[in-house]
């Protein structure tokens, strides 16, 4: 049983407040824009670790909890997530060639933006849904490898 207004509640503080901020900054503080236009670099490897690091802790969370899920039960779930991926970008493709037959560029980005998801909103919906159970790590084994698989 989940409980929806805690997990709102969790996901407005943990996804869109930080979002919000983080807008409000950019537009209304001059000083802010230039400070982040000139260390982007560097920001961008911070993001870059912080994600490895809230994988590594979901995956010893996991095995601190000692789930009930085994190595066979990921590499089916690997396995599972290439053919959907696969599958998904095929559609995709097949109807962007239908609604932009003119428009290879279009047709490019369009593929790129329906197979896309996103690791760093889905891992804190996924842990404001599923916080306290074992399995946590199994749960997010289809982002975690659905992302790289895009690049």
């Amino acid at each position: 049983s989940v409980d929806i207004e805690k997990v709102f509640v969790k996901l407005s503080l943990r996804v869109i407040a930080p979002i919000v901020v983080g807008q409000l900054l950019k537009n209304f503080v001059p000083p802010v824009t230039r400070f982040v236009a000139k260390y982007k670099p560097r920001f961008k490897k911070t993001q870059e670790w912080t994600l490895v690091f809230i994988i590594y802790t979901v995956f010893c969370n996991t095995f601190l909890e000692k789930s009930e899920t085994t190595g066979v039960d990921a590499i089916v779930m690997v396995a599972v997530q290439c053919c959907l991926l696969c599958l998904v970008m095929v559609v995709a493709w097949l109807f962007l060639k239908i609604f932009f037959p003119n428009s290879p560029k279009l047709r490019v980005m369009g593929l790129f933006g329906c197979s896309h998801k996103t690791v760093a909103m889905g891992i804190p919906l996924i842990n404001a849904i599923y916080e306290t159970d074992p399995d946590l790590a199994f749960y997010t084994l289809p982002l975690i490898v659905w992302h790289p698989m895009q690049a």
